[in-house]
C-alpha cells in the first residue's frame, strides 16, 4: 500500500519509521471518521428520498453510530480472555508482616544429597585474640542446606570390549555402550538428552550445538538432527499404536493449528513456504499429533479414523462435515470458545454479553463442585454423580441460554451477532456434556496440549523437510504422552529405546504407569 502525504509517497508495506507509521495511523483514523460521518449523512437522505418511517430509519442510525463507535474503541484495545474488574472486585493481597528468615525453602526430594564438612585452612588456624591454635570443638557445627550446580560433561569414552573363546572356537564378545546403530559413535543416552532438549525445552538444535560447543563438545547441528532422526524411526510404531488406541476410545477432544513448512521441495516450484496442519487428538492414554498438509475434511478423516464414540471439539466446520458425512460419531463442542465469543462482545454490546459471561460462568462453577464430589469415589459411582448435577443444576442455565439468544436482535455483523450465530451453529453439540459425563465442558485438555509445539513452531518458526515434521509428530507425541501420564521422558524414551533395539513391542507412556 502506498499513502500520499505533503506530496510524498509513502510505501507502507515497507517502512520502518515509527514517526511515518504512527503518522500515516493519525490520517487514517481521521479519513474513517470523515467516511462514517458521511455514511449516515448518505444514510439519512437516502430514507427521506424513500420516505421511509422517519422514527425507524433514526433508531437505524443510531444503532449503527453505536455500533461504530464500538469497533473504534474495540479497534485500539487490546484484547484477552480475563474480563476486566473493577477495582472494587479486585483481590486484595493479604497483607503479612515480612518474615524474619527469608522465604520458605522450597523441597527438593528429588535431588541427592550430599555432605560436606567445611574445615578452616591451615593458615586460618590462628586464633585473632591472642595467637593461640584454633583446633576443632568436637559435636559443635552449624548445619545448613545449599542448592549447587553440576554441570552437563560430555565424555569421550574409549571402550575395549573384552573377547572370550570356548574350546570348540565359539568366540563371544563383551557388548558395549548401547547405541542407536552398531556403527554410530553416540550412545543412546546422548540420543535421548538430545530429544529432551528439543521437544521438552524446546531448544533450537543449532542453539543446542552452541551450548554443547561450550561444554567442549564440538558437533554439527546435522548430526544432532541424525540423533532425532533414528530415534522417530526406531518410535514411530509406537506412535501408531497409541492414535489406534485413542480411537477405540469412548470421548476423543480434537484441535488443530498451523505448521508451516519452510523452503521448495526439489523439482516442485509450486510447493514454497506452505501453512500445513498440525492435529492434536487427545484421549484417556494420551495425546497423538499429526501434521498434514492441509485443514481438509480428508486431514480431519485420517485423524479420527473408526471412532464411534464423542468428538469434543470448537466449531470449525471440518468437525461438522465430518459427523454428516461419515457418521459414526457424536459431535460434541466446548463452551470456551462460546465465552470468548462473547467476551470479545462485552467490549461493544455489555448490557447484551454480560448476562451470557455471568451464565456461562456459573456453568463452569459446576463443574468444579461436580469434580470436588466426585474426588476419591470409584469411577461409575462418579459419572453417576455428574450427571445428575449436570442435569438439575446445568441444564437449566443452558436452556435460559438458549431462550435469551433467541429474543436477541443484533446488528448484522456486529460482534453479538457473530456470538449468536456462533452459539446457534453449535447449540446441538453445546448439550451432549449434559447428558454424557464423560464429555467435559471444555476442550482445555486439548489446547494445553498443543502449547509445547506451538511454542517449539514459534521458536524454529517451522520445519524445513517433511522428514522433520514427521519426527515432530512423533517425539512431540510420546514425550507430551509421558508427561501426561507423570512419568519422566527420560526414563520413558529409554525404556522405549531399549524395547525397539531388541525388537519387542515398544511400551506405550500408560502401560507403565
Amino acid at each position: 500500500m502506498r499513502f500520499a502525504d505533503n506530496n510524498c509517497v509513502l510505501d507502507i508495506e515497507n517502512t520502518t519509521d515509527p514517526e511515518a507509521l504512527r503518522a500515516v495511523s493519525r490520517l487514517l483514523d481521521a479519513e474513517v471518521r470523515r467516511l462514517q460521518r458521511r455514511l449516515k449523512e448518505t444514510t439519512g437522505i437516502l430514507a427521506k428520498l424513500r420516505e421511509d418511517n422517519s422514527e425507524a430509519v433514526q433508531k437505524h442510525l443510531e444503532l449503527l453510530d453505536e455500533e461504530l463507535k464500538k469497533r473504534h474503541e474495540h479497534a485500539y484495545s487490546s484484547g484477552s480472555e480475563r474480563r476486566p474488574r473493577d477495582a472494587a472486585d479486585k483481590p486484595q493481597p493479604d497483607k503479612k508482616p515480612p518474615s524474619k528468615k527469608g522465604s520458605a525453602r522450597t523441597p527438593q526430594p528429588a535431588l541427592p544429597l550430599e555432605h560436606v564438612t567445611m574445615e578452616l585452612d591451615a593458615a586460618d588456624c590462628g586464633c585473632p585474640c591472642c595467637g593461640g591454635e584454633l583446633k576443632i570443638w568436637p559435636g559443635k557445627e552449624d548445619v545448613s542446606e545449599v542448592v549447587d550446580v553440576v554441570e552437563t560433561r560430555y565424555v569421550l569414552k574409549t571402550q575395549s570390549l573384552s573377547k572370550y573363546r570356548c574350546k570348540c572356537g565359539h568366540i563371544e564378545t563383551a557388548l558395549g555402550l548401547p547405541r542407536l546403530t552398531p556403527r554410530w559413535r553416540y550412545t543412546v543416552d546422548f540420543g535421548i538428552h538430545v530429544v529432551l532438549a528439543r521437544y521438552c525445552d524446546l531448544i533450537p538444535l543449532d542453539r543446542l550445538r552452541k551450548i554443547m560447543a561450550r561444554s567442549g563438545l564440538n558437533i554439527t547441528s546435522q548430526t544432532l538432527w541424525d540423533q532425532v532422526r533414528m530415534i522417530a524411526n526406531l518410535l514411530c510404531p509406537a506412535k501408531d499404536r497409541l492414535l489406534k488406541l485413542i480411537q477405540q476410545g469412548d470421548v476423543l477432544i480434537a484441535d488443530e493449528t498451523r505448521w508451516p513448512l519452510l523452503g521448495a521441495r526439489a523439482g516442485d516450484e509450486s510447493h514454497r513456504t506452505h501453512n500445513w496442519c498440525m492435529w492434536a487428538a487427545v484421549g484417556r492414554e494420551g495425546v497423538v499429533y499429526e501434521i498434514q498438509d492441509s485443514r481438509s475434511n480428508e486431514a480431519g478423516a485420517k485423524l479420527l479414523g473408526d471412532f464411534k464414540g464423542v468428538v469434543l471439539a470448537d466449531g470449525y466446520v471440518v468437525y461438522r462435515s465430518l459427523a454428516k458425512r461419515r457418521g459414526g460419531f457424536v459431535l460434541a463442542h466446548d463452551w470456551v470458545h462460546v465465552r470468548r465469543k462473547f467476551l470479545a462482545a462485552e467490549t461493544t454490546d455489555p448490557k447484551l454479553a454480560a448476562p451470557f459471561m455471568e451464565d456461562i460462568g456459573k456453568l463452569f462453577l459446576i463443574e468444579r463442585e461436580i469434580a470436588t464430589a466426585t474426588t476419591g469415589l470409584p469411577e461409575a459411582e462418579a459419572l453417576d454423580l455428574c450427571r445428575k448435577i449436570r442435569l438439575e443444576r446445568s441444564r437449566p442455565i443452558v436452556a435460559l441460554i438458549g431462550r435469551r439468544a433467541a429474543e436477541i436482535r443484533a446488528l448484522k455483523d456486529s460482534l453479538i451477532a457473530q456470538a449468536l450465530t456462533y452459539l446457534e451453529t453449535c447449540w446441538e453439540g453445546l448439550q451432549v456434556y449434559l447428558t454424557n459425563p464423560s464429555v467435559p465442558i471444555t476442550s482445555n485438555s486439548d489446547e494445553a496440549a498443543l502449547r509445547s509445539p506451538v511454542v517449539g513452531r514459534k521458536i524454529s518458526l517451522g520445519s524445513r523437510s517433511e522428514d522433520g515434521i514427521e519426527a515432530i509428530g512423533i517425539l512431540h507425541t510420546l514425550v507430551e504422552s509421558a508427561q501426561r501420564c507423570d512419568i519422566a521422558p527420560a526414563i520413558y524414551l529409554k525404556r522405549a529405546i531399549s524395547a525397539a533395539l531388541v525388537g519387542d513391542v515398544i511400551p506405550l507412556p500408560h502401560e507403565l504407569v
